[in-house]
């Protein structure tokens, strides 16, 4: 199979975006095609022009889902944080103090990008975050950590101060709150960030692909549907659930700042729907992370709680060009009874090492304690577990440390010196027990570092702060 143009410098293509001429350097909007299929086939070609980053994210408009916002200052904040831990091994990027940010309970989801330059590394990492009055508007809103995107920027990987961006709350990516009947209406949260280059979009220079997931205020009887419990709403069992049906959509940006929403073909807006009925995943989608495979193919990785099983699985789905999916099944959930994943496997990171596709993964164990484990596997679809036991998890429960809770969301990045940084969400224990944010555990969260040295990624030590 040849390769569909990925990261390639310039290439041209179709595509439904949600930016406006607000943002300086857009080419003209081309006529609304009659339906979302129609537009997304249409033959209509726009530009992302190679413009210093005051030009916005460049791209044309062709829809209007939400205004991709101008160029935001780079007005940056420290890192502060709000809780009061005997230690704080490992801590690196904690909750934000600051009134009026979008990040002020929680964060989590980091996606971490290292670029090297003649004066120094820089660092940056996006991630999604909730403010103490995110629920306000819309009770009953599923929590699971989820609501706006943001940003922050470092010279070591460690120590970060927050990017001010120009959506609400000082966020790069907000919720939809200008189209009534989109997917993510609710919250949204971040799955992943890859630069790069389709063959649906045209560009001089590389761009930046968000693939994000969220929900929206319709509400779901997870009791009758699924037989579910709803351990959110006022401790009623069988209260319906908002924000649960999530959805997967993609967004793109020139500048890893500003961000275009583009308009898939569900009629939510969505690049990869919920399963229909009967299917594994028809309760929500989320969490994607994206690879190039062999240079032939996007792969997305996803998860879902399958409503039959009660397991969390892992889900894959092939693009051409990183825009539209195919789905193509699950493709792991997690161990036997008695594993430290028996209740599945959630959230995900996948690279390739010495030849062989590494996916450290979330796993679920039978008390609902988040830990992390290693597979392996030589073509990414089938998969061989490390071990039933973790490879990283919590710090002792009752410590009081700030990931005594769970850890979960892993992210890991290669470093000088064959040394790996692995990047994960921390949560606190509960008052009477239990763990803390994510992955259907409702509470705050933070993110840590632990380190590996060579090429061992079984073996990860919490960076000393």
């Amino acid at each position: 199979m040849k390769a569909p143009s990925i990261y390639r410098a310039a290439v041209v293509g179709v595509v439904a975006c949600s930016c406006t001429q607000e943002a300086a350097g857009f080419t003209a909007a081309a006529p609304r095609a009659a339906s979302r299929r129609g537009r997304a086939q249409a033959a209509t070609t726009f530009a992302l022009r190679n413009a210093p980053t005051s030009a916005g994210c460049g791209l044309s408009a062709i829809t209007s889902r939400a205004a991709c916002r101008g160029p935001a200052p780079l007005v940056m904040e420290s890192s502060s944080y709000s809780g009061d831990y005997p230690s704080r091994r490992g801590l690196v990027f904690p909750t934000d103090k600051e009134e009026g940010w979008f990040d002020s309970a929680s964060v989590g989801s980091p996606r971490v990008h290292r670029y090297y330059h003649d004066e120094g590394n820089r660092w940056v990492m996006w991630y999604h975050g909730q403010d103490t009055e995110w629920n306000k508007e819309g009770k009953g809103v599923m929590n699971v950590g989820t609501g706006r995107i943001g940003r922050a920027e470092s010279t070591d990987g460690l120590t970060w101060r927050r990017t001010a961006g120009q959506m609400a709350m000082s966020s790069v990516l907000d919720k939809n709150t200008e189209q009534w009947w989109g997917f993510d209406t609710a919250h949204v949260g971040l799955g992943d960030v890859n630069l790069g280059a389709s063959s649906r979009v045209a560009t001089e220079s590389s761009v930046y692909f968000m693939y994000y997931f969220g929900g929206d205020y319709e509400e779901t009887d997870v009791q009758a549907e699924f037989g579910l419990s709803n351990p959110v709403v006022g401790g009623d069992s069988n209260a319906p659930l908002k924000g649960v049906r999530m959805r997967i959509g993609v967004a793109l940006s020139q500048d890893g700042l500003n961000w275009c929403r583009v308009e898939g073909e569900h009629p939510t807006g969505a690049c990869v729907d919920v399963g229909g009925s009967g299917e594994w995943d028809r309760l929500f989608v989320g969490w994607p992370v994206v690879i190039n495979h062999m240079e032939k193919e996007f792969r997305m990785y996803y998860h879902a709680l399958d409503p039959d099983t009660k397991k969390f699985r892992v889900g894959m789905a092939t693009s051409q060009d990183g825009l539209a999916w195919e789905k193509k099944g699950p493709v792991f959930d997690g161990g036997p009874e008695g594993s430290f994943d028996e209740r599945g496997a959630g959230r995900r990171r996948i690279v390739m090492h010495k030849g062989v596709y590494h996916m450290v993964y979330e796993g679920v164990d039978k008390d609902g304690v988040h830990a992390l484990g290693l597979a392996t596997s030589k073509d990414g679809i089938k998969w061989e577990r490390h071990s039933d036991q973790p490879i990283f998890e919590r710090s002792p429960p009752g410590s009081g440390a700030w990931d005594a809770g769970g850890v979960s969301n892993p992210e890991i990045v290669e470093t000088d010196g064959g040394m790996w940084y692995l990047y994960y969400n921390g949560h606190p224990e509960k008052k009477g027990g239990g763990e803390g944010e994510g992955g259907g555990v409702v509470g705050k969260s933070a993110i840590g570092v632990a380190v590996a040295v060579g090429d061992d990624l079984t073996k990860w030590t919490r960076l000393e702060t």
